[in-house]
């Protein structure tokens, strides 16, 4: 699994390249046992946020690019080389719109890609509703000012 492989650093996951390309990132495997990314899946840091398109297995001692989506809005600056995971994923309700987005694109397109603004808009109204502001438009500041509340009552 993919935290379990990033604990352990047996995965790399950074920008496609030196510019970044927000729908992509790369991924490199260096071990030789598979590992799984979810679809939903939140990877946090380099140039911004993203979610993983859908859920994808790795072969060992690979490299591949990944399709993924910003969930942050207002940021395009390294804030770290690498994304590490916070072992969240999107919320069932914009992961199912995202989903439709990526199952009308791959039949239409071939491609795994989403409806960006949709998605920013999505977490903009879920953002409104929770009364969790951001400077960038993070996905990443609703969990934060909510996790008191969802530890308290696991």
């Amino acid at each position: 699994m993919l935290d379990e492989a990033l604990g352990e650093n047996l995965i790399e996951i950074a920008e496609k390249d030196n510019d970044g390309s927000v729908p992509e990132l790369r991924v490199m495997n260096k071990s030789p046992r598979m590992i799984l990314i979810l679809d939903g899946e939140e990877l946090v840091g380099a140039k911004q946020n993203r979610i993983v398109n859908t859920t994808i297995l790795v072969n060992g001692n690979a490299t591949i690019v990944i399709p993924v989506s910003c969930v942050e809005h207002g940021r395009w600056s390294h804030d770290s080389p690498q994304f590490q995971s916070k072992e969240r994923m999107m919320s069932s309700n914009l992961r199912a719109m995202k989903s439709e987005q990526v199952n009308y694109s791959v039949r239409s397109s071939g491609e795994f890609r989403a409806d960006q603004s949709a998605i920013w808009d999505g977490i903009a109204e879920k953002a409104d509703r929770m009364e969790t502001p951001s400077p960038t438009g993070a996905m990443a500041a609703i969990y934060d000012k909510k996790r008191p509340v969802l530890l308290r009552n696991t």
